[in-house]
């Protein structure tokens, strides 16, 4: 059945043949970092802005989203990064509370979440 490559033919199989075949193959896998992307945010708690900033590998397009303490999306902005960034978020708007900064990029493949407060 095999042609001394590793290949192998088969004829066209009639109702009720079967055909079974065994190989060995090797998968390469892609290391990824152990964190893709660092985030810090400040001042927490905070009144009128909050600034995130950390490093990403790469370039990406993230999204920005500011999450309730109901689960509500409150707040939605987007940036283009690369490497190091700097973002800041107006949350002066915002009712006094806790709310949740989720970050990803346009594909979702890069999440990060972390709360903060907001106080007056």
């Amino acid at each position: 059945m095999t042609n001394g490559a590793g290949l192998i033919k088969l004829e066209p199989l009639r109702k009720g043949q079967y055909a079974f075949g065994k190989a060995v193959g090797t998968i390469g896998v892609a290391e990824v970092g152990d964190r893709p992307f660092s985030l810090e945010l400040m001042p927490n708690p905070a009144s009128q802005n909050v600034v995130a900033q950390g490093e990403l590998d790469g370039q990406a397009t993230l999204w920005w989203d500011v999450i309730g303490a109901d689960g509500r999306l409150v707040q939605r902005t987007t940036t283009a990064t690369n490497g190091a960034f700097r973002h800041t978020l107006d949350v002066s708007g915002l009712a006094i509370g806790t709310y949740v900064l989720r970050i990803r990029d346009a594909r979702g493949s890069l999440s990060m979440e972390r709360r903060f407060q907001v106080a007056r």
